[in-house]
């Protein structure tokens, strides 16, 4: 007994979780309450023998899958925060009103759902709710679960203050400006754990150790980002394998963005908006479907796109091209 009490008395104190992580968006800023597994880390224990290594291994896993999936939620939030913003304004609110609302992200499909508190300002609170609830969004999370238990879900309850109107009110394919917490446009060499980039022509391709349990709407997928010469990320490709997955990514793509377009000559789907596109092509000579989301002007201007789907007719493009060049295959 003496021993034991010893060894909870030695125990070293543990740095808390942050009492309130804030995230700024165009016309709202939100904040949310600090969760476990952003406090610090326990560290490795020297007792206990191999059980207790493993369970410690299960445990950072989980601490760290759920760091990165809260950045990614934080991501998203703040990517929908000029919709809340313009719907407030539009609903006659006042800049300063406040709201509370707790956002679940559902990990088999990243569909959002919204509870809103009843305290706070009705009008704000309705537009957290109209814009959010049931929305399909690209969310990339890590709900597999570990021998020792599933992930917890991402359903974290934010405070909302409506700031003003929006800067720019984005259209349906330029909301979301991050994929997993990494935003288009910061440098590759930020990316947490990424791994050393492999390098297919000027292109700089980055990925995450992490990320070797990733989902993308629920599908499980493998994922790159892409940068230029610069290191500014201009793009990601995902890439999910068999029949069902690729028609599940489809559909949900759909659900996001309407039908799309398809380009005969490419054999492929592309939603175009005014800073992004989405393309989905088959990957010859295999069961895997691909997703490149890039951002138009970069792209173009580093010559990782030749052309944008949607701007040149397919009788002008060489069949013998996979398009656009930064679908090739490393």
């Amino acid at each position: 007994m003496l021993l034991l009490v010893a060894a909870v008395l030695a125990a070293p104190t543990l740095l808390p979780p942050p009492d309130a992580v804030v995230t700024v968006g165009d016309g709202v800023t939100m904040s949310r309450t600090g969760d476990a597994a952003e406090g610090e880390d326990p560290a490795s224990p020297n007792y206990g023998g191999e059980s207790a290594q493993d369970s410690w291994s299960y445990e950072m896993e989980r601490r760290r899958d759920r760091r990165i999936d809260l950045v990614a939620s934080d991501a998203i939030m703040a990517d929908h925060a000029p919709l809340i913003a313009a719907c407030a304004m539009a609903a006659g609110g006042t800049v300063g009103a406040k709201a509370s609302a707790t956002v679940t992200f559902a990990s088999p499909t990243s569909l959002l759902s919204v509870a809103v508190m009843p305290a706070g300002d009705a009008a704000l609170a309705e537009c957290v709710r109209s814009t959010l609830h049931k929305r399909q969004v690209g969310g990339l999370f890590h709900p597999v679960a570990y021998p020792r238990g599933s992930m917890p879900t991402i359903s974290p309850t934010w405070s909302f203050t409506l700031v003003g109107a929006p800067v720019a009110i984005p259209g349906p394919v330029d909301i979301e400006l991050s994929l997993g917490g990494v935003r288009f446009g910061q440098k590759g060499s930020a990316i947490a754990e990424h791994a050393s980039p492999r390098y297919n022509g000027n292109l700089a391709v980055y990925s995450r150790a992490v990320d070797d349990n990733s989902r993308y709407m629920g599908i499980p997928c493998s994922l790159g980002w892409l940068a230029d010469e610069d290191d500014v990320i201009l793009g990601v490709r995902l890439r999910v394998d068999g029949d069902s997955s690729a028609l599940l990514l489809r559909d949900r793509l759909k659900a996001r963005f309407g039908t799309g377009k398809y380009d005969t000559r490419m054999k492929g789907w592309y939603w175009r908006g005014a800073r992004f596109v989405y393309v989905l092509q088959h990957v010859p000579d295999g069961e895997t479907e691909e997703l490149v989301i890039f951002d138009v002007v970069p792209a173009l201007r580093s010559g990782a796109a030749k052309f944008i789907p949607g701007d040149v007719p397919a009788s002008q493009v060489d069949s013998s091209t996979r398009l656009p060049k930064i679908l090739k295959d490393d």
